[in-house]
């Protein structure tokens, strides 16, 4: 039995932190119910889309089901309120100050139901001087300083090009409401979890922000080299950490004077003529190709890995003999897809289940919350509801 099973959720989040959370939960059992607006989730035109889904709204929301409610109108929270009084957890990402003005705060919600479990997902949380500013992935990157860390050879901040915090959010906003609802079970009390992408950002950073206030009272001391390195073909990572590793690598180089000299015998030394080293390195890599460097590099136990693009990566065998891909067929696209499983332990039925499009279950959910036909009629003939 998987642990969420016969647990109730309203997704109300939009985008990918949020969404990612509910659909962690619907991976390990869970029912949950995607609550968005007639025109859908934002992130459903996230970047390229078609039809209904971006790659985004179909990796995100996988296993959900759709209601699409209209709650401008009082008759939408008044089937919302329903829901609630039926459900065990309750997710949203609006900014801050939204989701009280349509009702539907911590306080309005535990008040019809006491043991649900909230979750809050926002760029600066809820409260202080940031709160309002869009808290968007790229603006979250430069705030907490992981643009910074990303500089490279260059010295320049980058953006990692990708939504990585949103990610990681709606992994730890996945385990808050585990934790949260183990205590539920055990309390009978629900509880409000506010996570923050500033807070996500600030505690994957949390050993490197540690290490440079460390660095400061000494002399810092990078492993080196480590990196990655342009070859004849693409690139190369390495990465060398003991002074012996570093022999190895200068034997595979055939660079046996980078081995003897004084400047790069220990990794003090390496660390205080790292430009240069890196520059006689570069020079060597460039000489052969990734599949070359590959095969040395393994002769002599060296960490490397050659540096994939996605096109390599999905055609490489070493990827299908991981076992963590799946091709799933996307009706509202009418193709299939090769993308990643989500982690979670091997459950019988483990199999994703494709992302709804907006509001395809929305009849199906309101029956199975006991609302009658009737009511259902009179809910899409006024398009407070609507189905696809």
């Amino acid at each position: 039995m998987k642990p969420f099973e016969g647990v109730r959720v309203l997704d109300l989040s939009a985008g990918i932190a949020g969404p990612h959370a509910g659909m962690l939960l619907a991976m390990n059992g869970a029912e949950v119910v995607k609550v968005e607006p007639p025109e859908g989730d934002w992130g459903r035109r996230l970047g390229t889309h078609r039809d209904d889904h971006s790659a985004y709204s179909i990796y995100y929301n996988q296993g959900k089901k759709s209601l699409s409610l209209d709650l401008k109108t009082s008759q939408a929270k008044t089937v919302l309120r329903k829901l609630i009084a039926d459900s065990d957890v309750f997710i949203e990402s609006f900014r801050p100050g939204v989701i009280k003005r349509l009702g539907f705060s911590f306080e309005d919600v535990i008040a019809i139901n006491p043991k649900v479990i909230y979750l809050s997902v926002s760029g600066f949380g809820q409260t202080g001087e940031l709160s309002a500013f869009p808290g968007t992935d790229s603006a979250i990157q430069a705030y907490t300083g992981l643009m910074y860390l990303n500089r490279g050879r260059t010295g320049i901040p980058k953006r990692f090009p990708y939504t990585l915090i949103d990610v990681v959010a709606g992994i730890y906003a996945y385990s808050m409401m585990a934790s949260a609802f183990i205590s539920m079970l055990r309390s009978a009390n629900g509880a409000y979890i506010d996570c923050s992408l500033a807070h996500v950002s600030l505690a994957l950073q949390g050993g490197a922000i540690l290490k440079h206030q460390m660095d400061m009272m000494s002399l810092p001391q990078e492993p080196v080299p480590v990196g990655a390195f342009k070859t004849s073909d693409g690139y190369i990572s390495i990465s060398v950490s003991r002074d012996d590793q570093f022999d190895r690598l200068c034997a595979c180089l055939e660079r046996e004077d980078l081995r003897t000299s004084s400047l790069y015998i220990t990794n003090e030394s390496r660390n205080s003529n790292k430009s240069v080293l890196l520059e006689e390195l570069q020079r060597e890599f460039l000489k052969e190709n990734n599949e070359a460097w590959h095969r040395k590099l393994s002769q002599v136990d060296i960490v490397h890995g050659v540096v994939n693009d996605y096109d390599a990566l999905l055609a490489s065998r070493e990827l299908r003999d991981l076992n963590v891909m799946t091709e799933t067929y996307i009706p509202a696209l009418s193709e299939a897809f090769s993308f990643p499983t989500t982690p979670t332990p091997r459950w019988p039925d483990s199999v994703s289940k494709n992302a709804p499009r907006i509001g395809e279950h929305s009849t199906e959910v309101l029956d199975s919350f006991g609302f009658k036909e009737e009511e259902i009629q009179h809910l899409l003939k006024l398009q407070i509801v609507r189905q696809q």
